[in-house]
């Protein structure tokens, strides 16, 4: 199997239609109570300055690295599109990296990771939060061993041989027709999924109470994992995938994209982390504004993202806002009850107004897409108070109805524009009728 196909299972329970939902709304603590392992020095950055952020466990602020600076147990490491870290005894090498030219299964911004002290049977050990990696065996001679963590699961990778590679990414979503509820006990939870595969030399993973023997292309490269049903084994690749293969040369896409990812590592430098991001968003570059926006999400900054989503004046900027909270809520349990209470700080939304920002950010179901109420709520929201939701639901209609994009709609625009394209709508989707589905299928 040359390009196997990664699988993205839905989580399991009952989905709590949204439909009904909208109409009713109009880092973490040691287990048991152990107290927090000191911070030990683990490895040191070999990248160029600003290219890893830094926030140490239990702090909000994040700290911007240079090359050289010793990397922490504990601490979470943001890592700019092409980061480097090495073990402390220099057996490993990590490489932080992205999708700069929408290549990979996943749809990924950014990659993070938690180090570990590794102990005595490992030369480095991580948490993957989210994101790519590339794990590299850099001794001179024998095998490195390396412990991955992610979700509940603990990984042993053993790279049996110098410059022995494997790159591994996880990415979590909410499925479809799964919806906030912030009644519901326990939570639903996103789904998460990692694929693993061999791009150098062999390896011996071994997770739970299986071990598998893979090596690069051709063979038994390729390994994939989510949080429903776990790992399946090893699957064949005949080449590696073009997301993978450190020979794949740049689209312009994405020399554009590393052109700007350069800029921001040079500000963060020189300007700081505040100023760098701000000067992204006031930028007249629409990439680069973007590059700000998903700075916004990878550091957490909440109030930001909110901000930019309800009070930019750039239509794209707001969309790419939205693309970016689905990430963040999609990282694992519990984010989006951070984003609901974010959104009610300083009352900048009431509690019904951040519970339809929350729902209107997962994906609707088949059942709700059935109803006609479901198109009827979306135009409603088309001319609702808070900019925020009036984009979020021009968001799902511009998508869920494709006619709809004849009609010229402006979320930030004046009371009578607004009011002028929900009559339009109105017309095109009339109440208690479902869109007329278009004449030729759409493209996927």
């Amino acid at each position: 199997m040359s390009h196997p196909s990664t699988r993205f299972r839905f989580a399991r329970g009952a989905a709590i239609p949204l439909l009904a939902a909208l109409f009713l709304a109009g880092a973490g603590t040691p287990l048991g109570g152990q107290e927090k392992p000191a911070r030990t020095a683990v490895g040191k950055v070999l990248s160029p300055d600003g290219s890893i952020l830094e926030r140490p466990a239990g702090e909000t602020k994040w700290r911007v690295l240079k090359q050289g600076d010793p990397v922490y147990s504990g601490d979470t490491l943001v890592g700019l599109p092409g980061a480097v870290i090495e073990s402390k005894d220099g057996a490993v090498r990590l490489s932080l990296l992205a999708d700069l030219d929408d290549l990979s299964p996943f749809p990924g911004l950014e990659s993070a990771v938690i180090l570990d002290v590794p102990g005595k049977k490992h030369d480095f050990a991580f948490t993957l939060d989210r994101g790519r990696v590339d794990v590299i065996n850099q001794k001179k001679a024998g095998e490195a061993r390396a412990r991955v963590r992610f979700h509940e699961e603990d990984w042993n990778l053993t790279l049996k041989e110098p410059k022995t590679r494997v790159a591994m990414e996880m990415y979590g979503r909410w499925p479809r027709g799964i919806y906030w509820n912030k009644a519901d006990d326990p939570p639903e939870s996103p789904t998460l999924a990692l694929v693993l595969v061999v791009v150098d030399g062999a390896v011996a993973v071994h997770h739970g109470n299986a071990e598998h023997a893979m090596h690069a292309p051709p063979g038994p490269a390729f390994l994939q994992w989510d949080s429903v049903v776990g790992a399946d084994a090893p699957q064949r690749l005949d080449k590696l995938p073009a997301w993978a293969d450190p020979d794949t040369k740049p689209t312009e896409v994405g020399k554009r994209r590393q052109a700007n990812i350069r800029k921001l590592r040079e500000g963060l430098v020189a300007k700081g982390l505040a100023d760098t991001i701000a000067a992204c968003l006031a930028s007249d570059d629409t990439h680069v504004r973007k590059t700000g926006v998903v700075t916004l999400g990878a550091i957490d900054d909440l109030p930001g993202l909110i901000a930019t989503l309800d009070e930019s004046k750039h239509g794209d900027t707001r969309d790419d806002a939205i693309m970016v909270m689905r990430h963040w809520i999609g990282r694992g349990p519990g984010q989006d009850a951070k984003l609901f209470a974010a959104l009610q700080k300083d009352k900048k939304f009431t509690p019904a107004q951040a519970d339809i920002v929350l729902r209107l950010l997962h994906s609707f179901g088949q059942k709700d897409l059935a109803r006609p109420e479901t198109y009827e709520v979306l135009i409603e929201f088309l001319r609702h108070d808070k900019l925020a939701i009036r984009e979020l639901a021009e968001y799902h209609i511009y998508r869920l109805v494709p006619e709809g994009k004849k009609i010229v709609y402006n979320p930030a625009g004046t009371k009578a524009e607004l009011e002028t394209a929900y009559k339009e709508w109105k017309k095109l989707v009339p109440d208690g009728e479902l869109p007329k589905k278009p004449k030729d299928k759409p493209k996927e």
